[in-house]
């Protein structure tokens, strides 16, 4: 410092390396400080959030527990928070609607199985008496056996049916299921009933299934579903591809192009058939695939789940 007085400058020099050291242990101190003061808050920012987020947690993993085939299918309502009682009531709202459709849909198939059991078995009965009587001729005796062949098989249908929506599983016939020979005599039908599905169906073998041990009416009744609704619904070529683990059933409509790709996610539209067959693989413990595209649709039938 230099001041100027009437004898002259007078200067004083002053050390300040003790107030930079004690500056400099300050400005560190308040560093530390402001980092401590950081990790304290993450620190209690997570626990806090936790704690926040557990009833949330708690609340998704009692949807992640909900059983589909369980007899009570709802969420408690008595959490603390009052958001997550509305969320569980309107949820249990859903859940209660979804039951009742499936309810609705399950005594539908099982009121209309029993409203056919006995017109088929009167059916069925008349065929067998006329055929005892050896009456016909050789062509209606054949017809005639047509008859009885297809009566049986709607028979067997009603009563793998019945099993499928009671969820009755010592209802159904475990047998060896040769579906090679099977998809050859569903092919064999649709032939016979319709020239142009002669013309259109086609049955290809990359690698012949092994027999698989199963209900044969249930098998029969899924194949017959599946070729059938792709045989209405579109014009073009229908192929039925056998894999040794699979079977594809490929075709040229448009039916699924607009999405609902999984079993689950099938549309009122697509009609009683496919929902039948989701009903069939699901009890079967197969694993149905179905993809779309403008070309038309590919339904992959794996008999076992992956």
């Amino acid at each position: 410092i230099s001041t100027l007085f009437p004898e002259g400058h007078f200067y004083l020099a002053k050390d300040l390396r003790l107030f930079e050291a004690r500056e400099t242990r300050l400005t560190l101190y308040i560093m530390l400080l402001a980092l401590l003061l950081a990790a304290s808050c993450l620190v209690l920012a997570i626990i806090f959030s936790r704690r926040i987020a557990q009833p949330v947690r708690a609340f998704a993993g009692q949807i992640d527990n909900l059983n589909a085939g369980g007899t009570a299918l709802s969420l408690s309502e008595q959490h603390v928070d009052a958001e997550l009682n509305a969320i569980a009531a309107a949820f249990n709202r859903l859940l209660r609607d979804i039951e009742a459709a499936r309810v609705r849909e399950r005594n539908l198939i099982a009121l209309a199985s029993h409203e056919l059991r006995t017109p088929v078995a009167v059916v069925l009965g008349a065929a067998r008496i006329m055929e005892s009587r050896r009456q016909l001729q050789a062509d209606d005796a054949r017809t005639l056996q047509r008859i009885i062949v297809a009566a049986d098989a709607m028979a067997e249908n009603i009563r793998a049916l019945l099993a499928l929506v009671r969820q009755d599983p010592g209802q159904l016939q475990q047998v060896a299921v040769d579906l090679h020979g099977l998809l050859e005599q569903i092919v064999q039908d649709y032939r016979l009933q319709d020239a142009g599905y002669a013309e259109r169906l086609q049955l290809q073998c990359e690698s012949a299934p092994a027999l698989v041990s199963t209900d044969l009416s249930l098998v029969r009744m899924l194949f017959n579903n599946l070729i059938g609704n792709a045989l209405q619904h579109t014009q073009g070529p229908v192929t039925i591809v056998e894999h040794a683990d699979r079977v594809d059933v490929v075709d040229r409509g448009n039916l699924l192009a607009d999405g609902g790709l999984m079993p689950a996610d099938f549309r009122p539209t697509s009609g009683l058939g496919l929902y039948i067959v989701g009903l069939i693989c699901d009890h079967l413990a197969w694993r149905i695939d179905l993809s779309a595209d403008s070309d038309g649709q590919r339904v992959t039938i794996s008999f076992t789940r992956q």
